[in-house]
Order: structure tokens, then sequence, then C-alpha cells
């Protein structure tokens, strides 16, 4: 079991941990910096779609397993924050209003309009202004005659907004079942939930279309090491009945050209029966020596579902 495995963390059953890699979280590191009310509005909407679990978990729920994974990791979320004091430099000046008296400004010929409002005071100053006791202000003060003069505007007063008349609220309509993400009711009676018979994903609109591209890639696939023995056959023992197998590969080839590689997932866009060179997803269906397509297309033909080979998604074939 790897160090950085979803599976380590108690309580996070199979479900769970599909559930959470098809939002992008599939590893420790990863659950461990998230947010618990923000992954589980994800899992909401994924679940929603891929009917994976019965309900989506708690924010309870969520919030242990992320904690668990912070033991885990060591990740610690507080080291992140970044402190005020090492953004914001103290401030070293402040401004502070000084009244001026009215009889000094006419005495020296200085218009009141000309004296700045506000004086410089370091912070090594500003302790001392708690101390030092407040001038009284003069009868013929500039300020106090200007503050005598400016009326308070009278107060608004609140307007009601009028009551609007009652109407009757109709009753709400349930909506229908939408069959592309949730099965027809009957489908899998009888069956137990995780077995490979039980039909579930999302379902294909184009349901014929897949299997007929299945069907072929089969064909196909199989019958390339057919093609190579019938070509050994007539290097080697001038067999011409054997020629019917490589042209036979061929045809196969050019059909599956047509058809089958141009079926895509309708989650991540994909194409199903192409396997490219790039990681797959670690629940696609695969064989050692077959590979990831035939295995998929085996499955889509006996289950009436299969898992898309990159993006992990159950798909159906059936409403």
């Amino acid at each position: 079991m790897a160090a950085g495995d979803l599976s380590n963390i108690s309580g996070l059953g199979k479900l769970s941990i599909e559930l959470l890699e098809t939002i992008g979280v599939d590893s420790l590191v990863t659950l461990s910096k998230g947010d618990a009310d923000q992954l589980l509005i994800e899992m909401i909407q994924a679940n929603r779609i891929l009917n994976i679990r019965k309900k989506a978990p708690t924010t309870v729920e969520l919030q242990k397993w992320i904690e668990q994974a912070r033991d885990l990791t060591g990740y610690d979320p507080d080291s992140e924050v970044v402190k005020l004091e090492e953004v914001v430099p103290e401030i070293e000046e402040v401004l502070v209003a000084i009244p001026v008296n009215g009889k000094d400004l006419v005495s020296k010929g200085i218009k009141a309009s000309e004296v700045p409002a506000i004086e410089i005071m370091t912070r090594q100053e500003r302790p001392n202004l708690a101390a030092k006791p407040q001038p009284t202000r003069p009868k013929h003060d500039v300020a106090a005659s200007v503050v005598k003069n400016v009326r308070t505007p009278a107060p608004k007063k609140e307007v009601k907004p009028r009551p609007k008349p009652h109407k009757e609220i109709a009753p709400l309509q349930a909506k229908e079942q939408d069959i592309r993400t949730r099965t027809s009711k009957g489908l899998n009676d009888g069956k137990k939930e995780h077995s490979r018979s039980y039909i579930r994903g999302v379902l294909y609109p184009q349901a014929g279309r897949l299997k007929l591209a299945a069907f072929i890639a089969i064909l196909f696939f199989m019958s390339l090491p057919v093609a190579m023995l019938g070509v050994a056959l007539i290097v080697l023992n001038d067999e011409l009945l054997w020629v019917i197998a490589p042209v036979a590969t061929a045809v196969l080839g050019l059909l599956y050209l047509m058809f089958a590689t141009k079926v895509k997932c309708r989650i991540c866009g994909q194409p199903l029966y192409v396997s490219k060179g790039c990681n797959k997803h670690v629940k696609a269906h695969y064989i050692p020596v077959l590979g990831y397509i035939l295995p998929t297309s085996l499955q889509l033909l006996f289950f009436k579902w299969f898992r898309c080979i990159y993006c992990g998604t159950s798909i159906r074939t059936k409403e």
C-alpha cells in the first residue's frame, strides 16, 4: 500500500475513493489541502451525474478524512498563512488636525484659507499627545464659528413598501427521472450493486453505434495474429489459400478506422477504441498482453456497460 494512497484513511470506502478521484482528488496530499465545503459541492455534482454512491458524504465525514490526510502527510494549513505585519509596514507618521486661533490670524494679517489644516506628527511624539492637555477653544475661534453656521440635515423618513396582493402559489411539480444519469426502474433488480453485471454509469445516446464499434474492434484485433500466421504460411509453404486472412484483416482494419476510431467518450471526448501513448485511468479495463481496447469492448458487449480508459467514467448502453 503506497504512502500517498487514499485507502490509508479509515472510514473511506471504495465508492468514496472513486468519487474523490472523479473530481481530481487522487492522493493524500491533494486531499489534505482541500476544503470540506468546496469538496462537498463538487462531489454532490459528480455523484448526481455518475451515480457512484447512493448519496454524497456529509461535511463531517469529509472533514475527518481531510484531518487524517493532514496527519499522514504532515501538512499544516496554518503554515501558509502570511502574517499581516509581514505584508503591511508599520505606519511611521500620522496626520493630526490642529485648531488655530482666529484673533492671532487677524492681528498678523493672515487669511484663514492660507493656514494649512494638518501637521505632521512623528511616531516618537505620538505618545505625548494624550499627556498634553487640550487647549480650550476661544470665543472668537474661526473653526467654532464655521461649525455653528452648519445646519444638520433632517432625518429622512422611512418609506415602507406597499404590501403586495396575495397570490396563490401553485404546488411544485416533481421532475421526471432523467435516464441519462439514472437507470430506469427495474433494470438492476436482483443484482448486487458491486457485481460486474450491475449496469451503471451515464447513458450513451448512440448505443447501437457503440456496440457496432466494439464488435468491429474485437474482430480486428483478434484477426491480427491470424493474418500474421497466414503471411508466414504463404511465404514458407506457398499456401495461397491463407491469403484470405491478411485480406480479411485489411478489410476489418478499414472498418475499424471508419467506425471504431470515431466513437468518443461523452465526458472527456477521448476516442474509446484507440489506445494513446498516455497514462490510462487506474480503473480502466485492462488485461496483460491484450491491453485496454479488447477488454473494454468485451465488457461492453457482455455486461452492457464499461469504463472509459482515459477518464474512468462508467458508461452504459441500456436505459
